[in-house]
């Protein structure tokens, strides 16, 4: 695992003293662990002299664990990403054309559960991120003569993010 110190500058903890350890508490220094599969798939298929349709599959899982160097804090990151682009392109003397459609779908959780010191109680934090992204896009290029060239595109996006979050404060296990 790296180290990952969550105190920073608008913490208002200057560079030197991240760097020598001269944080508060060692509960808010985050000792991260991150392990990343990732998949992907790019097939093109070439429709005639001129045209070809390419298709671009993309998938990632991503697990990071990050409890604090005095292990006060756990806590964890997981996120799943699939993604999937579809491209006809098309290139001519004097026209390049590219259509294409992208789809994004995204989910992560996350959580952290922090027992302070200085508090009667523990912190658990759960949260949810959903992101659903589509987009269609296409461009021409339209090579007119000599070192003139017109390029024209248009991309329509749509994102939708819902984000969910349960902050709760339990008692601690000694009892307070």
């Amino acid at each position: 695992p790296s180290l990952y110190d969550v105190d920073g500058q608008s913490a208002g903890v200057s560079y030197e003293d991240r760097v020598w350890g001269l944080q508060t508490d060692p509960i808010f220094v985050e000792a991260r662990a991150t392990r990343n599969d990732i998949g992907s798939i790019d097939a093109s298929f070439t429709l005639s002299d001129q045209w070809t349709l390419r298709s671009l599959t993309g998938y990632l899982v991503t697990d990071t664990k990050r409890p604090s160097i005095d292990l006060l804090t756990d806590g964890a990151f997981h996120e799943k990403q699939f993604t999937q682009e579809v491209i006809l392109s098309q290139a001519s003397e004097r026209f390049d054309t590219v259509v294409g459609l992208f789809m994004l779908d995204e989910h992560t959780t996350g959580d952290r559960d922090q027992a302070r010191s200085w508090e009667p109680f523990l912190r658990r934090d759960r949260s949810v991120t959903d992101v659903w992204n589509v987009a269609a896009y296409a461009d021409t290029r339209w090579k007119v003569s000599g070192p003139w060239t017109v390029l024209a595109g248009l991309r329509l996006d749509r994102e939708d993010q819902d984000f969910a979050s349960n902050n709760s404060r339990v008692s601690n296990a000694n009892g307070s």
